[in-house]
């Protein structure tokens, strides 16, 4: 049996892009909107493939660990509004540990790597096995019960569990809720319309698991052109509510039954208690079938049973009526909700009134004790300029002090400068002086230094023209020996150079001779030539009694 086992890495997990641009167009029946979701959530790169993430049979759900209460309602809230949705593989809470499913481990995060040791994570991870042909088998969260802030907590429950059950991440669009990467779901705990579309799309027989997603397309539409026989013979999920004006229809259809019936319509017809039909209505639905459609039912009458009738509709005919008793409370016609409203702008008339006579008796009741305050204001500020009077006095004679002092501390500063200049010019002068001194004795001391330096160059010269005198005698008398020498050399090379050639013409008659008696003793002897071989290699041999290399066969 071939395993596949997948570990999620980081918590937002990017999908391979699909580059084949018709998966882009979504399967007859399925609306692009419900079609873009799927693939962006559900579908993931799984052997070269980009296939249904998804689960073939209901997984269970068991939590191990130490969870908080507040935990357990995070997962239980997740796990039972995906099921109340889900048909077919629909997943349940197990109270024993399954052999097969998902078991959620609430732990710490120094002890995720017992659990799954290739992690790296810290606050919560999840593994699968995806069995080939199957789909997901098992799986295991990890949630850190290390997390301080429980609503981060909250959603990584949700976020964990939802990957669990093949939803391999979760999107930006604001038309979701519980499939949304923000904490939507968290705060209101609602299902959006589309929440309901994915759920109900991802759970029915027209996706299956292993499937790649240009299966799933090309299976959906198969079932569209298949030859059918019959009218629809199934039900719908059918809501209603009062209105203040009637009362509102909500209908669910069946996605997998509406695209194996090939049904275009859905509609209902309203019956009162003589038979009497008092309203109807048919909506297309072959091109959206995962869609909930709204009724709105009015003018009918106040405290009254009605019997609403929902059928589905193909080529062929209409579904037997699915039956459902409604009852009307105390509805209000146009004519007295127009009543209704002129009361209330009366009344919000009338109330503006009154409230602009409040608020005129405060403008006048305000004035009189502007002008109040404006009089002790006044006293205030005329206090205010003789205190400022006395002030500014104070502050000017303070003012003609401080110049007393500055004055004081300026002429301290001017004798200290004074008497700095002076110490400063004798110390310049002290410092000329020395430095007279200094530059005398530096000019004697470079006078002799010249002297000296020109009696040695002198003695330099003398030294080097002796020398120069020396070596030219040394050359005469070694020119006056190499001349001798030479002339003696030529006598004696003369003298060898004779010997040597009465020496060579001797081993000319010599040789001579020699080969002479070596050509007469060949001619008597019968040379023989033969072929060797070795392998692809061949080899001739010339002798009186040839004979073959080692390894060599004669031919």
């Amino acid at each position: 049996m071939h395993i596949i086992l997948i570990t999620l890495i980081g918590l937002l997990l990017s999908l391979m892009p699909l580059a084949v641009s018709d998966v882009n167009v979504p399967p007859k029946g399925i609306s692009q909107s419900l079609w873009d979701a799927y693939r962006e959530m559900t579908i993931s790169e799984l052997e070269g493939e980009k296939r249904n993430f998804r689960s073939a049979n209901p997984l269970s759900v068991f939590i191990k660990g130490v969870p908080t209460e507040r935990d357990v309602t995070a997962l239980d809230a997740t796990l039972n509004a995906f099921s109340q949705n889900c048909q077919n593989i629909t997943p349940r809470r197990a109270t024993v540990l399954p052999s097969a499913g998902v078991i959620f481990h609430f732990i710490k995060s120094s002890d995720f790597k017992t659990v799954i040791s290739t992690t790296t994570q810290k606050n919560s991870t999840v593994q699968w096995w995806y069995y080939r042909g199957r789909g997901i088998n098992d799986a295991i969260a990890l949630i850190s019960t290390d997390l301080p802030n429980d609503e981060n907590r909250d959603f990584l429950i949700r976020y964990r569990l939802l990957q669990s059950l093949g939803f391999y991440t979760l999107t930006a669009s604001e038309d979701f809720s519980l499939f949304a990467f923000s904490n939507a779901w968290e705060a209101q705990n609602t299902l959006t319309e589309m929440d309901r579309q994915l759920i109900s799309f991802y759970c029915s027989t027209l996706v299956r698991a292993w499937d790649t997603e240009v299966g799933s397309q090309d299976y959906i539409n198969s079932i569209w052109n298949k030859t059918i026989s019959t009218a629809p013979n199934f039900s719908q999920k059918v809501m209603w509510s009062n209105t203040d004006s009637g009362i509102k229809v909500l209908v669910q259809p069946d996605g997998d039954q509406s695209v194996i019936n090939h049904v275009t319509k859905i509609g209902y017809q309203l019956i009162d208690t003589q038979g009497v039909v008092v309203a109807s209505e048919e909506v297309e639905i072959q091109d959206d079938v995962f869609k909930t459609r709204e009724f709105l039912v009015k003018d009918l009458k106040s405290f009254s049973v009605y019997s609403l009738k929902v059928y589905s509709k193909n080529l062929l005919g209409k579904s037997p009526l699915q039956s459902v008793q409604v009852s009307t409370g105390a509805l209000v016609t146009e004519a007295e909700k127009a009543a209704a409203q002129k009361v209330l702008a009366d009344a919000a008339i009338a109330k503006a009134a009154a409230e602009k006579a409040a608020a005129e008796k405060l403008i006048t009741d305000a004035a009189a004790k502007v002008a109040a305050d404006k009089a002790a204001a006044e006293k205030l500020i005329a206090d205010a300029a003789l205190a400022k009077v006395a002030a500014d006095k104070a502050i000017a004679d303070a003012a003609v002090a401080k110049v007393a002092a500055d004055k004081a501390i300026a002429d301290a500063a001017v004798a200290k400068v004074a008497a700095d200049k002076a110490a400063a010019e004798k110390l310049i002068s002290d410092a000329k002086s020395q430095a007279e001194k200094i530059l005398a004795d530096a000019k004697s001391a470079a006078e002799l230094k010249a002297k000296q330096e020109a009696d040695a160059k002198v003695a330099i010269e003398k030294a080097v023209a002796d020398a120069i005198a020396a070596k030219v005698a040394a050359d005469l008398k070694t020119k006056q020996e190499a001349d001798a020498k030479a002339a003696a050399d030529k006598l004696i090379s003369n003298q060898l150079i004779a010997d040597a050639e009465a020496k060579a013409a001797q081993i000319l008659l010599d040789a001579k001779a020699k080969s002479e008696a070596a050509a007469k003793a060949a001619a008597a002897k019968k040379m023989t030539t033969i072929t060797c071989t070795k392998g692809k290699l061949t080899k001739k041999v010339t002798a009186i009694k040839p004979l073959c290399p080692a390894g060599y066969k004669k031919k």
